[in-house]
């Protein structure tokens, strides 16, 4: 991947970073969101997907489809821990490592054992930035892991964001 595509990619990931916030978020709308998420998988996507919803520092939706397992809660965990430490999505903190072309400014990455450094996590921030949790999706090659949690986010709060894939392909 290219330079240029790699910067297009950041770009599209901060839009979607500031746009998909929420006027508030509490359990229940993490519950239905949660479900919301379970249904743009099994619509709009061939592979089952386990999906994580924290909401304050609380599971508050937590779902295995059929063919996941906990393979899929080890890599949750893992992006999440990215997700946390940067307080961006961890697609855009794997396209800033590429970006910058090695992963010494990040030594935090090479920790295998608390980080991944793929997508499939997401900050899910108040409209005034405060952060209240995170939206986690695993099963799906990693660049799609982070579209079907954009797209969730996207018709769930029926704001209208870019697209990474038709930058970064489908696998």
């Amino acid at each position: 991947m290219t330079d240029k595509l790699i910067e297009q990619c950041i770009s599209i990931v901060e839009e979607q970073q500031l746009k998909l916030r929420f006027e508030k978020l509490n359990y229940d709308d993490a519950f239905a969101l949660g479900n919301y998420v379970v249904e743009t998988a099994k619509e709009n996507y061939s592979k089952p997907v386990a999906v994580r919803i924290d909401v304050e520092g609380v599971t508050a939706f937590y779902c295995l489809m059929e063919g996941t397992g906990l393979n899929n809660d080890w890599w949750m965990k893992k992006k999440l821990g990215g997700c946390q430490k940067t307080g961006e999505s961890s697609f855009m903190n794997f396209l800033k490592i590429r970006a910058a072309g090695r992963d010494d400014e990040f030594p935090w990455s090479k920790n295998e054992s608390s980080f991944a450094v793929v997508g499939g996590c997401f900050p899910l921030c108040l409209r005034d930035g405060n952060n209240i949790g995170y939206l986690m999706v695993s099963g799906l090659p990693h660049q799609q892991d982070h579209q079907l949690i954009v797209d969730s986010l996207s018709g769930f709060l029926g704001i209208d964001v870019s697209s990474v894939l038709g930058i970064f392909p489908r696998d």
